[in-house]
């Protein structure tokens, strides 16, 4: 015979593992191969719990694997004749989604470009320089149009590299879109500029004899160590309000 504190106990552990969640496998979804020119452009999204820690593997008449953004979405370049594609999500709980598959060669129609930004260094005065690619079967020449946290334009070369420096007018999206020489319009390439507090480190002081002291440190910054301006406040009425100018590599003396 059961007793009914056993029964309750049973009750209650069962209805807590009904009430856990379970990891659900990642899903592919909105999947697209196509070659561009020399390469083979895939994109999709991946819908997870964690999609931002997930990563997408292909393999077949290409490899290789392509990192998942926050918002699901990725993409993977690399070039290419073509051949059987297989790609797959796996995230991080060691689950895969279902495999796509698809035969891709080069079509017979003009497809539309695909523009991406692969990088956004940080300089002084709010300079930014935006560099991205844009393949296409004619990549060459190409008009590429940036607008949003930064406005302006230029022309990819043979390859279809573009770079251009900028002076950003905000913080946020920055956005770049192309044009191919048949009027079909690209993706639109995004990229978030940001911008940290810069940071003070080793602050410190050194006698120069008599009452005469040299202070120096270092200051890190995500967007240009060099030209920043370092204030100093102090109760010492000679130091109170002194100013000082970062070199190079971000040093500073007074």
């Amino acid at each position: 015979m059961v007793s009914l504190r056993s029964s309750l106990r049973a009750r209650l552990h069962l209805e807590s593992l009904e009430n856990r969640e379970v990891p659900a496998a990642p899903v592919l979804s909105g999947v697209s191969m196509r070659l561009l020119g020399d390469y083979l452009v895939i994109t999709g999204n991946v819908q997870d719990e964690s999609p931002g820690q997930a990563q997408v593997n292909v393999s077949g008449a290409a490899s290789g694997s392509a990192a998942v953004r926050s918002d699901g979405f990725f993409e993977f370049i690399q070039q290419s004749t073509g051949g059987t594609i297989s790609v797959q999500a796996h995230d991080i709980e060691n689950l895969d989604s279902m495999p796509q598959s698809d035969s891709v060669t080069t079509s017979p129609y003009n497809l539309a470009p695909y523009i991406t930004i692969t990088s956004v260094a940080y300089g002084a005065n709010k300079q930014i320089t935006v560099s991205g690619r844009v393949y296409d079967e004619n990549p060459s020449g190409l008009s590429v149009t940036l607008s949003g946290a930064a406005s302006g334009t230029t022309t990819t070369g043979s390859n279809g590299a573009y770079s251009i420096t900028l002076t950003a007018s905000s913080l946020g999206t920055l956005e770049a879109r192309t044009v191919d020489a048949q009027g079909l319009n690209s993706n639109v390439a995004t990229w978030v500029v940001t911008n940290e507090k810069p940071v003070i480190t080793g602050f410190n002081y050194s006698s120069l004899g008599g009452r005469t002291f040299r202070f120096s440190g270092h200051v890190s910054d995500d967007w240009c160590n060099v030209g920043l301006t370092v204030q100093f406040g102090s109760a010492i009425a000679a130091v109170n309000g002194q100013t000082a100018i970062t070199d190079a590599n971000g040093n500073f003396s007074l």
